[in-house]
């Protein structure tokens, strides 16, 4: 199988992993927007910074890119550790940074479809049919590394 398709599915079972083991959502109460969301611990925030951080490391010290596990463990770290990062809980969660967590997730979903097609669209216009160069963990990272911006800058925005 090739790199990307084993990528996408690890992170593809992470995830039925995660829905399966998490409680049921209640659609009942549709007010309540904290029983809906469930996010992991706030101290998982700092492993995932250190992997994230790790990762990078990793991939600046393989410079010529001939090891492969450290290029399937860069890509793979990196996605993982941006995963604890923005979906881990604030110190204090309360409704408005719910709201800024929905704010910032829609506005990385249409910007990340926007890069994403202009980037094809480009890549169709120069000729080239090389896919394999954007691959789907480099967008996963990409939205992930945005939203993560965006929730932080709206905070700090927020807190001044």
């Amino acid at each position: 199988m090739e790199k990307t398709t084993l990528l996408t599915v690890f992170i593809l079972a992470i995830i039925l992993i995660i829905m399966i083991f998490t409680k049921k959502i209640d659609f009942s109460d549709n007010l309540n927007i904290k029983n809906k969301l469930k996010l992991l611990p706030f101290w998982l925030k700092f492993p995932g910074i250190a992997i994230a951080l790790f990762s990078i490391i990793a991939h600046w010290t393989d410079i010529h890119g001939k090891n492969e596990i450290i290029q399937l463990f860069w890509q793979l770290g990196l996605t993982v550790g941006l995963l604890f990062i923005s979906l881990s809980k604030e110190r204090t969660e309360d409704e408005m940074i719910m709201q800024l967590r929905l704010n910032s997730a829609f506005f990385v979903l249409i910007v990340g479809i926007i890069v994403h097609v202009f980037i094809v669209l480009i890549d169709k216009l120069i000729g080239a049919n090389d896919f394999q160069s954007y691959s789907s963990i480099y967008l996963i990272n990409f939205l992930l590394l945005a939203y993560i911006f965006f929730f932080y800058s709206l905070k700090r925005k927020l807190r001044k």
